[in-house]
This record gives C-alpha cells, structure tokens and sequence, in this order.
C-alpha cells in the first residue's frame, strides 16, 4: 500500500544451531567455494546431482550462511515441498 514501508520477513534461526564458521572445529581447508567462485576457506557442504553425474560442493563461510537461510526460508514456505529433517 502506498506510504507503508515493505519489509522482508527474515527466517529465524531461534533454536536452531549457528551456521559453520572458520575455526569452529569443522574441516575447513583452502579452496574454490562452489557458489561465489572465489578461492579461500572452504567446508564440504554436500553432493550437487545432475543428470548423469554429481560433483562434491564446496562452500565459504558467507555462502553457508546464505545457503541456511535459502533451506529455512524455503521450510518456511509450504509451496516449496521442502521439509526439515529429523535430528
């Protein structure tokens, strides 16, 4: 509506743990992160499939952090099909 400010509804990480961070105890080691191309400090964040091949993905620690808040706002968002798995 015209004069009302729009703001975005932020997911909301209340209960849930903090997303990997260099020097957490976690593997992180040098590399190319596979979501902003840049090389520095990467951690395995899983297996990317497509048709006919699959490739190990690897992610910095500002690109984890958007990728946990694409996966909660997407389990927000029923239309999506996404689900939060069990502990």
């Amino acid at each position: 509506m015209k004069g009302e400010e729009h703001t975005m509804r932020m997911p909301t990480t209340a209960g849930l743990p903090e997303p990997a961070s260099e020097g957490d105890g976690n593997d992180w080691a040098e590399g190319t992160c596979f979501y902003c191309g840049y090389k520095l400090q990467v951690l395995y964040v899983g297996t990317i499939h497509v048709p006919g091949m699959a490739a190990q993905a690897f992610a910095c620690e500002g690109c984890i952090r958007v990728l946990v808040d694409m996966v909660l706002e997407g389990a927000m968002t029923k239309d999506r099909g996404w689900r939060r798995l069990a502990a």
